[in-house]
């Protein structure tokens, strides 16, 4: 397991997001192991907050055979968390956004059943590596797609927004392992976007 990100609440409470992996074995006994999104949030002296899923802590699953690795998170104004991650559904990859309300379900009104699944192309390695929330509630994440940087704006409910670029997304084109892969972005008071390699 791996600590993915950590966040620290306006009212000090601190947010660690995770991978929860789980082992699965065929009845030969040889396995793998499937990741999910774990979240346990704690209260400033460090104790589990028990207002959050009841005991501090959550596990989101996205299904039966599901891989999703977390690699990031931001916190929303109005406590909801916003968690990034690497969908794996076949031998390529997409990006996965799911938001956790502030008392720790997963949010319906977020994208699809609480989730969105972004692929800049079938067949694609696409990997989501930082994301942050705007003032104005929009959400940008940034990654890599087959080996070079990529960027996707989201509505605040969780739609890919068209009103950037056209259809939410940059991307370069294909290039290789040498090229800029976008891994940390934050978004200015004045929503201008700014990505480090």
């Amino acid at each position: 397991n791996f600590t993915a990100d950590l966040e620290v609440t306006p009212v000090g409470k601190i947010v660690l997001i995770a991978d929860a992996r789980t082992v699965i074995r065929d009845a030969g006994g040889s396995g793998f192991a499937l990741s999910s999104v774990a979240v346990a949030r704690f209260n400033s002296d460090g104790t589990p907050d028990n207002t959050f899923s009841g005991d501090g802590r959550t596990v989101v699953d996205f299904g039966p055979a599901t891989d999703v690795a977390p690699m990031a998170a931001a916190l929303q104004r109005d406590g909801k968390l916003v968690v990034a991650g690497n969908y794996l559904p076949t031998s390529a990859s997409d990006w996965v956004l799911t938001r956790l309300t502030a008392s720790g379900g997963v949010d319906s009104t977020f994208g699809t059943r609480g989730r969105v699944i972004t692929s800049f192309g079938t067949g694609r390695f696409d990997l989501v590596r930082d994301v942050a929330v705007g003032p104005d509630g929009k959400i940008v994440a940034v990654g890599s797609s087959n080996f070079t940087g990529a960027l996707a704006r989201y509505t605040a409910s969780g739609r890919l927004d068209t009103t950037f670029t056209g259809d939410g997304l940059v991307f370069d084109g294909p290039r290789n392992a040498t090229s800029p892969q976008f891994s940390a972005v934050a978004v200015r008071p004045d929503r201008k976007i700014v990505v480090a390699n």
